[in-house]
């Protein structure tokens, strides 16, 4: 009987170390676990933030859009504005060169009729006190 208890006792003994064995097992997987289940919060809130962040990207990159294409139609509104400032500056530069143009060839022919009409008074006035001698 003796012998039956230590065998019993033996056989409690072996359990206990692989229950022992098994706990400690288990312990290592649950602070495993722990350590997974902190690095998995870390990591949902990391996406969280950089979620936000695209967000905040994306309403920052509408924006510039908007400015851009507000800022390309102020620079075509120049652009033409320079355009027809410049159109409108070489139209008048050519108008007035026409005009004086214009004007020295009226200058010219009314000098030549000036002088025509000159030429004719004067040889009438010559022969009004040209004596025939």
């Amino acid at each position: 009987m003796v012998s039956g208890q230590n065998a019993l006792i033996h056989e409690l003994k072996q359990n206990i170390t692989a229950l022992q064995e098994e706990l400690s097992k288990k312990d290592k997987q649950l602070s495993s676990y722990i350590v997974a289940k902190a690095e998995n919060v870390e990591l949902k809130e990391n996406i969280t933030t950089l979620n936000s962040k695209i967000k905040l990207l994306e309403a920052e990159k509408e924006i510039l859009e908007t400015q851009n294409e507000g800022y390309q139609d102020m620079i075509t509104d120049l652009i033409t504005k320079q355009s027809n400032d410049t159109k409108d500056i070489n139209v008048g530069a050519y108008n007035n060169a026409v005009k004086t143009v214009n004007s020295f060839k009226f200058g010219v022919l009314f000098s030549g009729v000036v002088c025509i009409g000159l030429f004719l008074v004067l040889r009438w006035r010559k022969k009004q006190f040209d004596f025939g001698i």
